[in-house]
């Protein structure tokens, strides 16, 4: 796993295991917004969590 430099802060880089579609999908707005697949993810990651409140309970059992 790497760490990536950005200004004062290291990003701690792990992989994530995503259906085909959902990795063309993030590929495609990648393509049309001209942000990185990384700051995407990272962004939806914040939404989510911050959606999700204090419970520590997923809005949706994503796990299969």
């Amino acid at each position: 796993m790497d760490n990536v430099f950005c200004g004062a802060r290291a990003y701690v880089a792990f992989q994530v295991r995503v259906c085909p579609e959902l990795k063309e999908r993030l590929e495609r707005r990648s393509t049309e917004t001209g942000l990185s697949q990384r700051a995407i993810v990272a962004d939806a990651l914040r939404y989510y969590l911050r959606r999700s409140g204090s419970s520590g309970k997923p809005a949706r059992n994503y796990a299969r």
